[in-house]
């Protein structure tokens, strides 16, 4: 989808176009985990949910756009 003045646009049907307005940012989660940064298994099951989370925001975002179908 191409992306036009900070909105993508995509292609619906014949000779129609929808306006896609981006939802709010998500934040980026953390990617430099090192050895001694998850100790506990409570620790890893909080990380592990935190990504499981987002990944599912991902997908909800997704949906609502139509550019997935529901599952």
């Amino acid at each position: 989808m191409p992306l036009v003045d900070g909105r993508l646009v995509k292609a619906v049907g014949e000779a129609r176009v929808a306006t896609i307005t981006p939802s709010n940012a998500l934040a980026n989660l953390k990617t430099d985990y090192v050895a001694g940064d998850v100790d506990t298994p409570a620790e890893v099951a909080a990380a592990i949910n935190a990504t499981n989370t987002r990944i599912n925001q991902v997908l909800a975002v997704l949906r609502e756009h139509k550019i997935i179908q529901e599952s």
